[in-house]
């Protein structure tokens, strides 16, 4: 069935502001949260609270687009910048910059 994510957006910088063009260049974190139950996990109380994913290419992720959107790049340093954590029961938590 369908799955619920629930979408944020955390915006670190809006700059490059151009009303002739109508457009802008802003720098946000894009963060997901979903359950996925094929993810939960035996949690040995107080042992293990959630579990950090290097690569996030390995877990499915919500395909979201923003309507109307000139340009779209994610952020990366050496590595690319995203996190990904699973919970026991199953919540996944998704961030990008």
């Amino acid at each position: 069935g369908p799955v619920q994510v629930d979408v944020d957006m955390f915006v670190l910088s809006l700059r490059d502001v151009s009303f002739m063009n109508m457009d802008y260049t802003v720098q946000v974190y894009l963060r997901t949260r979903w359950k996925d139950s094929r993810l939960r996990y035996d949690n040995q109380p107080g042992k293990v609270k959630y579990l950090n994913l290097n690569d996030p290419s390995k877990v499915w992720r919500p395909d979201l687009f923003i309507p109307n959107e000139k340009e779209a790049n994610f952020h990366k340093l050496l590595l690319p910048n995203t996190f990904l954590r699973i919970y026991p029961q199953g919540n996944v938590f998704y961030s990008v910059r």
